[in-house]
């Protein structure tokens, strides 16, 4: 099974409606056999800075065969930032 990371917008949401929108968005990718890296369950608190969150998120981008964009996401600067290195890298990318 590959792996695929999800991004969007999380930064100015409600954390239990972005903690929302990334379950269900895993499970739609789940069902199509990916296996989601979701960064809302990065490890890290979530009162963590935003870029020790970014920086973690890079990380886990990179261990993924494509990209999956939440709805919303050319409005986050973080999901910009990825959408912008997978496609760099030639990752695959697709919208939800």
């Amino acid at each position: 099974m590959s792996k695929i990371y999800l991004s969007g917008p999380i930064s100015g949401l409600d954390i239990e409606h972005a903690r929302e929108l990334f379950a269900a968005a895993q499970k739609e990718m789940a069902k199509q056999g990916w296996e989601c890296v979701n960064p809302m369950n990065n490890g890290l608190p979530v009162e963590a800075p935003w870029e020790e969150h970014l920086a973690l998120d890079v990380l886990n981008l990179f261990s993924c065969k494509a990209i999956a964009m939440l709805p919303g996401w050319e409005a986050s600067q973080g999901a910009r930032l990825e959408h912008a290195l997978a496609k760099r890298i030639g990752m695959r990318i697709i919208n939800l």
